[in-house]
């Protein structure tokens, strides 16, 4: 067959400049004058009898092209997509960085991509609808670019329309039509599934590729498409919620999409170097790189069946609501299968050889007893066999094995390079220990003392009592999942992101982390991490460790937390050198940078460096200095407190500079966009608003609520609002929590919540709460995700997520107890229902940075409510704020009881001035 095929036949040819109208109908074997080709070796083009044949192997490049040069026009072509497809796409290209493409996905989905920069958009537009032909379009006018298919290439049905960005100002340069090489912005969503071996090459069929002028009237956007437009950078499920008179709840914010499909637990014991994964599919995942489908896994089989390989995942639950001991269900013809996995080393040593027991049971639904085979395999196949057992179960009985797996031992270096603690470990794809079985006896003993263990240590912890299971579950299955994502190797403690991914430390988050241990009452456990997070400084005082710049800062701010909260000035004075150190590096950067003859106006004074994981450059942006200042502002403070008082001055003189540096270039940095104004995230070039085509679904979108949790600019500053209002109008989120490329990412919305907080909007914060439950993380194991197809549910591998774990369980402390300046607020943004007679909501012994604060509200079944504090009295808050929610916003009328001068009330709030007693109140409401 006369195929094109790369080498001499792909040679660059000279291209001649478009026409119209332009059509290409492939009539002959070879290609027009004009078109460009580029195959990739082992894949075929063919032109023959009216269509152009595509054979192509996944993920590699097989594509014609030709100039265009045209400012407005309809692009089209019709195309027949095979099984297995080759995911051929109609492709306008302004540069290699900036393009726009429709076609069908590799997951057999209409989908749009827009390159504007760094990072793709990819727009899911659901089912593709045809099996046989169809013609897709992309029309490109003044101000928007249309996205159109048609069944019989006459009449088209629009699926999408974006603005049109100023990127794409100019004509494109290409008409593309073929198989790119690019991937998604991240890989595929469910790593766990073996692919086959040997993926089959792909086919397509393309006949008529045609570029016609468009009609004067569809040049611009109608008035139509400019409301679906404005419409969708709306959280409308989130005005929906708000718009409520009652509250947000799990039961209404979790029915507007899917959850997530592939929820993973992780089993294990706090420290340890190894965690094992429970997989969607009840598998047992052993490796420190899960996302490789090569990775060791163990999994039971019935008769030839896979225990979870049925049409809908596994059923799970945690041990009494919330401990890592993972209960999975399953059924397969008439029998009903049950895994209970947790992990145990001897004497829970993060230092041991990790075991994950597992105890397997079949039960028999049926009238008659059954012979069943049960195997026990592992792939890769281990050195030894697996394990096997045939026996009978009874009509109405079950049988059990239970066993225990080892998971091997990881090698670290004896120390950790400073500044490179990317180095995880090595580990043998393979179970060197054999797997054996233990007793029912063993396994139940091991059972006792695991649950005992997780009792013992989340219980430090457990400082709240809330009247929602789901919740009271949810925030003690958040801590331990924490606890198993950090690995001690050798004597460092390593923060790390995620087990079996992520599996190193990222500066921020640690950081965060390490805060949210003292918020809970892990001092002790808090000071030791810190320890370990230092020592991946720099020798010139900078701590990027795998995110960026902003480590230092958020590192400096969270050891100067430690030190208020628990008031250990041994500890301060101990670690205050290495923070000095840290100091210095801040006004080291800051003296270089204001030396730069270059440096633009806008960007004065700010440090350029990389600030976080994604941004690939460095660069002035106001979410890293913001941070460095308050690390540094926060540095100031506290050495004042262990007599380091000139230390002090000449930091606290150098923060404040900076401080007016970075409001300086805020003020100046503020545009107009689409008449509202903006304040970007990076002023000189303004990156991420661009690349996110204008709109805050994208990286913009999850970096302004980071610049709002540094608190700068203040919450009460118009800057702060500006931000908010992005947020909220231009696409920044879904359901209360972030929208990032139509994703739920919603950890990054944490400074979100906490500016509605101090704003008293709290609806919008408990909505954040509910928002993360239903779509940032598994609805019955608590488990938290990186990211979430909001419309499909199908959730990355990223999970659970040290990072979401904090900012989720910050958001509920600060949600109960949330300190603001010389004022503590207790129950500020209590969901109504929780306040329901007969239930009760309490704080016991809150760490804050007054002390710790002790308090019950009972509601009683007569409609009042009892309230009681133990107010912190190492240091008394100036104020103490009470918001008494009641379920049927009814406002205060009377408070009975023996009760402080200093005690006023009005509508749901009561205020303390100065207190130092403990209040045993009775409060009735009207």
């Amino acid at each position: 067959l006369p195929c094109l095929l790369i080498g001499a036949a792909a040679a660059e040819a000279p291209q001649t400049p478009l026409t119209l109208p332009f059509s290409e109908g492939f009539t002959s074997t070879a290609l027009s004058s004009g078109w460009i080709m580029h195959v990739a070796e082992g894949n075929a083009l063919e032109s023959k009898d009216g269509v152009l044949e595509f054979r192509t192997k996944p993920g590699s490049r097989a594509h014609i092209q030709r100039t265009l040069g045209l400012p407005g026009f309809r692009a089209s072509f019709a195309v027949n997509y095979g099984n297995p497809a080759a995911p051929v796409s109609l492709r306008l290209v302004w540069d290699e960085s900036n393009y726009t493409q429709v076609g069908q996905s590799k997951e057999g989905r209409l989908e749009v991509r827009e390159a504007l920069g760094t990072y793709p958009h990819d727009y899911d537009l659901g089912a593709f609808g045809t099996s046989g032909w169809c013609t897709l379009a992309i029309e490109l006018g003044e101000d928007c670019i249309r996205y159109l298919q048609s069944e019989d290439g006459v009449n088209f049905k629009c699926s999408r329309v974006s603005r049109r960005s100023a990127r794409y100002a100019g004509s494109p340069q290409l008409l593309v039509v073929g198989q790119e090489t690019g991937v998604k912005l991240f890989p595929p969503a469910n790593p766990w599934i073996r692919p086959p071996t040997e993926q089959p090459t792909g086919t397509c069929l393309v006949r008529q590729v045609e570029v016609r002028a468009l009609a004067p009237a569809a040049m611009k956007t109608s008035a139509a498409e400019r409301e679906l437009m404005a419409r969708d950078e709306l959280d409308v499920v989130g005005e929906q919620e708000l718009a409520s008179s009652a509250d947000p709840s799990f039961a209404s914010v979790s029915g507007h999409f899917p959850a997530m499909k592939w929820p993973r637990e992780a089993i294990g014991v706090k420290d340890n170097a190894f965690a094992v994964g429970v997989a969607a599919d009840g598998s047992l995942q052993f490796g420190p790189d899960i996302a490789n489908y090569q990775k060791p896994v163990a999994f039971f089989q019935v008769d030839g069946y896979r225990f979870g390989s049925g049409g809908n995942a596994c059923a799970k639950r945690l041990l009494n609501g919330w401990m890592p001991i993972v209960i999975a269900r399953d059924r397969q013809a008439g029998l009903e299968f049950e895994q209970t996995a947790f992990g145990y080393s001897e004497n829970f040593s993060p230092d041991d050889t990790l075991y994950a027991y597992v105890r397997f049971q079949a039960v028999n639904t049926g009238s008659t007893a059954r012979s069943i085979e049960l195997c026990l395999q592992t792939e890769p196949a281990p050195g030894n066999s697996p394990l096997k057992w045939r026996f009978e179960v009874p009509a109405g009985g079950n049988q059990a094995v239970t066993v225990r797996l080892p998971c091997n031992k990881l090698e670290f270096p004896t120390a950790t390079a400073r500044g490179n603690p990317s180095i995880i470990g090595k580990v043998s794809p393979e179970f060197k220990q054999p797997l054996e079985q233990v007793t029912a006896e063993d396994f139940q003993s091991k059972l006792r003392l695991t649950t005992n263990y997780w009792d013992q240590l989340v219980a430090t912890g457990s400082r709240f009592e809330i009247p929602e299971a789901r919740v009271q579950n949810a925030y003690q299955a958040w801590i331990a999942y924490n606890f198993l994502d950090v690995s001690k190797r050798g004597e460092v403690y390593h923060v790390c992101d995620g087990s079996g991914f992520y599996g190193r430390v990222y500066g921020y988050s640690a950081a965060l982390y390490c805060n949210k241990l003292d918020l809970l009452g892990y001092h002790d456990v808090s000071a030791k991490y810190l320890d370990s997070l230092l020592t991946f400084v720099q020798t010139n005082g900078l701590l990027a460790v795998n995110f960026g710049s902003t480590d230092t800062g958020a590192a400096l701010w969270a050891m100067s937390e430690h030190y208020w909260i628990t008031r250990d000035a041994a500890w301060l004075r101990r670690v205050a050198p290495r923070m000095l150190q840290m100091c210095g590096w801040i006004l080291e950067q800051r003296r270089l940078v204001r030396e730069k003859s270059d440096e633009p106006e806008i960007t004065r004074g700010l440090i350029r460096y990389r600030p976080y994981a994604d941004l690939l450059h460095p660069a002035a942006d106001y979410f890293s200095n913001s941070y460095l200042q308050k690390g540094l502002a926060a540095a100031a403070a506290v050495l004042a407190e262990i007599g380091m008082r000139e230390d002090s001055q000449r930091l606290k003189k150098e923060s404040d500079a900076y401080r007016n540096d970075i409001l300086a270039s805020m003020k100046t940095a503020v545009f107009t966009d689409r008449g509202m104004n903006i304040l970007p995230a990076i002023p000189d070039t303004l990156e991420l608003w661009k690349e996110a085509n204008g709109s805050a679904n994208g990286y913009y979108g999850i970096i302004v609520p980071c610049m709002l949790e540094a608190g700068l600019p203040a919450w009460n500053d118009q800057k702060a609002m500006l931000l908010v209002n992005a947020l909220e109008k231009r696409g920044g989120l879904v359901a209360g929590i972030s929208r990032f490329h139509n994703m739920a990412d919603h950890a990054y919305a944490y400074g979100y919540w906490i500016n509605c907080l101090q704003r008293n909007e709290v609806k919008k914060a408990i909505l954040g709460l509910y928002g993360s439950m239903a779509y940032g993380m598994s609805h019955d194991t608590y488990a938290a995700v990186e990211c979430t197809h909001i419309q499909t549910g199908e959730n990355y591998w990223t999970l659970p997520h040290t990072y979401s774990n904090t900012q989720q369980l910050r958001l509920l402390r600060n949600m109960l107890v949330r300190e603001d300046g010389g004022k503590l607020w207790l129950a500020q943004a209590v969901p109504r229902p929780w306040l329901s007679p007969g239930k009760r909501v309490a704080v016991n012994g809150a760490p804050t940075t007054f002390g710790p604060v002790s308090y019950s509200i009972e509601a009683n079944k007569d409609g009042t409510m009892r309230l009681r504090i133990d107010p912190p009295t190492r240091s008394a808050p100036a104020e103490i704020m009470v918001q008494l929610r009641h379920p049927d916003h009814l406002k205060i009328v009377r408070i009975q009881g023996k009760r402080p001068a200093a005690l006023t009330f009005s509508g749901e709030t009561i205020r303390l001035t100065k207190p130092s007693k403990a209040l045993d109140v009775t409060l009735t409401f009207k």
